[in-house]
Formats: C-alpha cells, sequence, structure tokens
C-alpha cells in the first residue's frame, strides 16, 4: 500500500464534567487521595492517546458487532461455571454471526461464554483503521495516529491564577471528590477521595489519518468521525456511570496533506475556515474535499 496524503484533525477536548484517568502515585497518604489522575512529569493531567484510540475502537467495535465472542460449547453433564472448564476449547466467533448462529438468549444457548475480544479479521474497517495484532495472522497496519492531548496553555494558565470557573480548585491542577460505599449488611460506611480534572478543563487534541488506498479509505474517515461522535455521547476514564468524563470535541485545524505538499515542502490545504464543533462539521463535503487532493 501506497501513502497518498494524511489528514491532520486538531482542536480541543472540553470536559464538561471530571475526568479521572487513573496514574500510578508512589507514596500513601493518611487521609489522602486514593485513586490519581495520570500526570505528566511537570505534574499536569494529561489525556493519554491510548485512552483516546482504545474507547473510539471499542465504541466503533460494539455500533457495529465487529468484536469477536468467545465460547465453549457444554455437556449436559457439564455445570456451565464449573472451575474444571478447559479454556484450551474456547471458540472465538464476530457477534453478528453469534447472534445469527445461536440467538440473543443465553438461556437457550448450550453455551459457556468466555468473554470477548477485538477483531482481528483484518478485512473490516474497525481492522483497516485502528489495526490489528501482528500476531492475528491478519495483519493490517493502522492508519490512525492518536496524540497524547495536553493540557491547554490558557487552561493552566486560569487554573494557576484560580480564575472561573477554577476559583475554588484546593489542588494545583485537580480537585478531590469524596465518594463513600456502604456494605448492605452491616451498614458501614466505607470512604475515599477520588482525584479528577474539573469541568471546564481542556486539552490540545491531534489525530491523524494516514489515506492509504485512496476512494476506499474514504469511508474509513466517516468511521473515525462516528468513533468521535461515540466518544463524545459516552464517556472516558474511570467511573463514567456515574457522571465522570463527559467531553466535548471542538475542531480548530483540519488539513490535507498529499505527497505533493511533502514534495514542495508546504503546509497542505485546509478544509475549514473556522472552529466548529464535531456535529457541526460536513463530512460529505469533507470527504469530497480530501477526494480532490488525493
Amino acid at each position: 500500500m501506497i501513502l497518498k496524503a494524511k489528514l491532520f484533525i486538531s482542536g480541543k477536548i472540553i470536559l464538561e464534567t471530571g475526568l479521572a484517568i487513573g496514574g500510578g502515585s508512589g507514596t500513601a497518604e493518611i487521609g489522602g487521595i486514593d485513586a490519581n489522575v495520570i500526570k505528566n512529569s511537570d505534574g499536569i493531567p494529561y489525556i493519554p492517546g491510548s485512552s483516546l484510540k482504545g474507547k473510539m475502537r471499542y465504541l466503533l467495535e460494539k455500533s457495529e458487532g465487529l468484536f469477536d465472542i468467545g465460547y465453549r460449547e457444554l455437556s449436559k453433564a457439564t455445570k456451565p461455571y464449573s472451575d474444571t472448564r478447559n479454556k484450551e476449547k474456547t471458540k472465538y466467533i464476530n457477534a453478528n454471526k453469534f447472534i445469527d448462529n445461536f440467538g440473543n438468549s443465553i438461556e437457550n444457548r448450550n453455551l459457556s461464554i468466555e468473554g470477548s475480544r477485538v477483531c482481528r479479521c483484518g478485512k473490516c474497517a474497525v481492522c483497516k483503521l485502528f489495526g490489528t495484532a501482528a500476531d492475528a495472522g491478519n495483519t493490517e497496519i493502522t492508519r490512525l495516529i492518536v496524540r497524547d492531548s495536553i493540557m491547554s496553555n490558557e487552561c493552566i494558565e486560569k487554573m494557576q491564577k484560580r480564575l472561573a470557573p477554577f476559583s475554588r480548585m484546593e489542588l494545583d491542577y485537580t480537585e478531590s471528590k469524596w465518594e463513600n460505599t456502604i456494605d448492605r449488611i452491616t451498614s458501614k460506611a466505607n470512604p475515599r477521595v477520588i482525584e479528577r480534572v474539573p469541568a471546564g478543563s481542556d486539552f490540545n487534541f491531534e489525530i491523524i489519518c494516514n489515506i492509504l488506498t485512496g476512494d476506499e479509505d474514504l469511508s474509513l474517515i466517516e468511521k473515525l468521525f462516528k468513533a468521535m461522535n461515540l466518544l463524545q455521547d459516552d464517556y472516558i476514564g474511570a467511573h463514567g456511570t456515574r457522571g465522570y468524563g463527559k467531553i466535548m470535541f471542538t475542531i480548530e485545524k483540519m488539513l490535507i496533506k498529499n505527497l505533493e505538499a511533502y514534495k514542495n515542502n508546504t503546509q497542505g490545504v485546509s478544509l475549514i475556515t473556522e472552529k466548529i464543533k464535531l456535529e457541526e462539521l460536513d463530512i460529505q463535503k469533507a470527504k469530497e474535499s480530501i477526494s480532490s487532493y488525493l
């Protein structure tokens, strides 16, 4: 496959609720934070590219059934949850084919579900966009590069000066949130302190999509924006079902660089003229513009 062009998408990730992406802590303090967020060497939180890329892949797979389900067929004498199950007999099948073969109801299947894994076919849109592992036997190189998202300088300055909306923030770049669980039998409380990046923070993001096969890859760009929209309506990081990790993408630059631009050492062609929200992007118009520069 020959590289025909690179599509650059950059802008801001704005936190609409607090964000908690876990990081390590070398010390444990009494009454201190129980779960720290990931930070760079300057102590400033960031969003790892692996977190963004992994969650986008997961949501796209789930939306199109492009993942594999592991299962074992059970004999009548085998208990479904026996500890003596032979893991080597696990079979994997695409989720859509699994439903076609066995139906939706687990109760009607003489099966033991053994979990799931990413698609490894090397042919579907997810495999072509995100790539496959080398040991899958159907190696497909990734077209997608997702950079770490670094907190913007404007946001850092507001936090350091304690300007709105960070005027009451007690830590340098994060806030602490107390949470509690209650034992259902004894009613004993188990409080803990979660560190998170506060709502209103913003991060610079950059996504690069390599276009390798011309028009065939244009459909993959649609899948990329679908994945971004799914993530925007879901969450990233931990505790998302409890309100954490809701984000919004704003696109500030979208640039196409073909081989001619690299040959002449030029900046490529801009595909948007102003900052827009992700949902305001006309994907079909963008595809037509990209196609004209391949």
